[in-house]
């Protein structure tokens, strides 16, 4: 008399090799965001708490994509020295010069 109610070790790799192809088509056709700009944020935000805290200038480099990059100098104060707008990757984030305040676009 033969048991069958269970499955094989064939047909177990068999749906192992599935569920991993799919898995793999699912993972590849999904995209992280881009994360660039928040992270840039926080370590602004970092640098310029430091700045008020510490009473001391800082400054912050800003490489928005291989051929533009840019400075930016925080006062003591928490200001910046010049207003911009930065792009990320088609997300921008101004400078506003008066008190130092990031503006997402």
């Amino acid at each position: 008399m033969s048991d069958k109610r269970g499955m094989t070790v064939l047909q177990a790799l068999i749906a192992l090799a599935i569920v991993a192809a799919l898995q793999q088509l699912a993972i590849s056709g999904f995209r992280l965001p881009n994360l660039a700009p928040w992270r840039w944020t926080a370590d602004f935000l970092k640098n310029q708490a430091e700045a008020m805290g510490q009473l001391q200038p800082r400054q912050i480099h800003a490489k928005e994509s291989d051929q533009n990059s840019a400075v930016i100098r925080i006062n003591p104060q928490g200001h910046v020295d010049l207003a911009r707008t930065l792009c990320f990757h088609g997300r921008c984030l101004t400078l506003q010069l008066a008190g130092g305040r990031l503006v997402a676009k």
